[in-house]
């Protein structure tokens, strides 16, 4: 069917090409953080449907977080090189709890809610959040290696 021949056809692609799929892949996810980040602003709209905030401004909040997402993981990979396994483990596990930290003050700040309510809308976006994700990371993957 055509499944299989679209399957087998991408498979001797990548058995040929194999050495530039990796980068294919990684040029691809540009996709994927842009669409993470207009996807995050609907949420937040949603979560916060009753501000009278424009859909724009939350916009710029997702970008705000994600800016300071990717300053973190780009100084931990420059430094990546420099530094141990152990070392490198332990400042992943401190940048998450960072970024956790920090979007949880951003929330409270930008949106001028009670803690409980903050607390409670941050476990809900973050279960949102990674639970699209990883969806949108197979989607990625799955339309990258069907058009490479």
């Amino acid at each position: 069917g055509f499944w299989m021949q679209l399957i087998w056809k991408q498979s001797i692609r990548v058995f040929r090409k194999g050495d530039r799929i990796s980068s294919y892949l990684i040029g691809n996810l540009l996709w994927l953080v842009v669409s993470m980040l207009l996807l995050f602003g609907v949420i937040l709209k949603l979560f916060y449907f009753r501000r009278s905030r424009y859909y724009v401004e939350h916009l710029v909040f997702s970008m705000h977080t994600h800016a300071f997402m990717f300053v973190l993981f780009g100084l931990q990979l420059f430094f990546l090189n420099w530094i141990s396994e152990d070392i490198a483990s332990f400042f992943l596990r401190t940048s998450l709890i960072l970024l956790a930290i920090y979007i949880l003050i951003a929330l409270k700040r930008y949106y001028e809610q009670s803690w409980r309510k903050t607390i409670f809308k941050f476990i809900l976006l973050y279960l949102i959040y990674m639970s699209l994700l990883g969806a949108m990371v197979v989607l990625a993957v799955l339309i990258s290696m069907a058009l490479f």
